[in-house]
């Protein structure tokens, strides 16, 4: 009878062996990654079972892939993830459609048209209405996009060197400008590529909402930065950046920063300058805008900066913001304080010990709010809000810039966008909505 039982389990083993040695050969024959699947199935069954926060979101729902990024409009939440692009109705957070996408940005007034690349080797896209999902408009042959509130630019390269820009209507499709580049531009395809700009402050700069099309584009092709107009197209100048100089837009300036060996040291200049016939519009000596290293002073990283503010270390060593577009100091830090981000309106700045974060006023000045928050805890800055997040104690706390706590709940979850009146987060393949208790500043 033992023996029966030892049989039995035996073959009950060899059973298993031969179902796991099946799965393994058809992972092998078919490329289905057997790990990353097991791994997404345990991801989804966990989300079924948690909540995004204490108190619970407005909503929360599971979406079918990692999510990167979310918009809002007053109607729907669109949410990015790897592959794909789906929309939630933003009172309730029940599905309005799908679509497979290769890349996709979001743009248009109220973020009104979602840009969705096509997937495969196709090259086009089609822009569709977010709340319906419906294609608006389409182009079968470029092969990025630069979303903004304004203006949809989109890049084709027809041949290897030859590439082109088009401006065209975010509402409509309709072209209002095309220029065509020099050199080969297709290393900038995908959604929203980095230009030739500042550095953000903080990583999630990107979860901010489409902004209006700065009036200078920096395309950085074949080691040299090419500045187009957004108004209208035109090819403005072609900056060649050396190993001692670095070169970026800033609203309506594009900064070139120095710095050349002299004595062991490094001898730091930045010009401000109109590529509109390449004109000098400010010059500064002594500023050390934090982009090069080593004793031959490479420019080996971009400047810091948002909101046409750069940061910047003057040459009485005082750590200050500089205004882009003219050159001045838009606003002096005190001795013990670090920027943390800024938007050009509203400054955040931490203090030495990394203990406090006071919100400033940049025109003027002024001290909005100081709170007591660890270096541990994440700062992000929206659209008339302030988000701390503190994944050590479960904490998500989110302040209007004017002051006033709109959330605070307990909460691990990640920031995925932002809407008028509330956040999109995320954990895993978890999404929900948190709402203010209160208005934006």
């Amino acid at each position: 009878m033992a023996k029966g039982r030892f049989v039995r389990r035996f073959v009950g083993f060899l059973a298993v062996l031969g179902v796991i040695g099946l799965v393994i050969v058809y992972s092998l024959l078919t490329g289905w990654q057997l790990l990353p699947s097991v791994g997404n199935w345990f991801t989804k069954l966990g989300a079924q079972f948690s909540s995004l926060s204490t108190p619970e979101p407005t909503w929360q729902t599971s979406v079918g892939d990692q999510p990167v990024a979310a918009a809002a409009t007053d109607f729907a939440v669109v949410v990015t993830s790897r592959g794909g692009v789906e929309a939630h109705r933003l009172s309730s957070g029940d599905k309005l459609w799908y679509r497979d996408a290769a890349w996709v940005a979001v743009g248009g007034t109220g973020n009104d048209v979602v840009v969705v690349g096509r997937t495969g080797r196709k090259h086009g896209y089609d822009a569709v209405d977010p709340d319906t999902g419906a294609v608006r408009w389409s182009d079968g042959s470029a092969i990025g996009v630069w979303a903004y509130t304004n203006l949809i630019v989109d890049l084709t390269c027809p041949e290897a060197t030859t590439c082109k820009l088009t401006g065209r209507s975010p509402e409509s499709g309709s072209k209002r400008w095309t220029t065509t580049l020099t050199g080969n531009a297709r290393p900038l395809g995908g959604a929203n590529h980095r230009l030739a700009v500042a550095r953000p402050f903080d990583d999630d700069a990107g979860t901010r909402p489409p902004q209006a099309a700065p009036p200078l584009l920096g395309l950085p092709i074949d080691g040299q930065v090419e500045v187009v107009a957004t108004s209208s197209g035109r090819r403005l100048h072609t900056y060649q950046p050396t190993k001692t100089t670095r070169v970026v837009v800033a609203g309506d300036r594009v900064v070139v920063n120095s710095a050349v060996p002299r004595n062991g040291s490094c001898r730091f200049s930045v010009d401000g300058r109109d590529p509109d016939g390449d004109r000098r519009a400010w010059h500064l000596d002594g500023y050390d805008l934090k982009t090069s290293s080593g004793l031959a002073c490479e420019q080996r990283t971009d400047p810091m900066g948002e909101g046409g503010l750069l940061d910047a270390v003057a040459p009485d060593g005082r750590h200050v913001l500089l205004d882009a577009s003219t050159g001045s100091r838009a606003y002096q830090l005190a001795n013990d304080e670090t920027v943390v981000t800024t938007d050009g309106r509203t400054l955040l700045v931490r203090s030495a010990g990394g203990g406090k974060i006071r919100a400033v006023r940049v025109s003027g000045g002024s001290t909005l709010w100081t709170r007591d928050e660890g270096k541990s805890v994440g700062v992000a800055l929206g659209p008339g809000v302030v988000l701390f997040t503190d994944p050590g104690a479960n904490r998500l706390v989110v302040v209007a810039t004017q002051g006033g706590t709109l959330i605070d709940v307990e909460s691990g979850a990640t920031l995925l966008g932002y809407a008028d009146n509330g956040l999109v987060v995320h954990i895993g393949l978890r999404v929900g909505y948190l709402t203010y208790h209160g208005s934006a500043g």
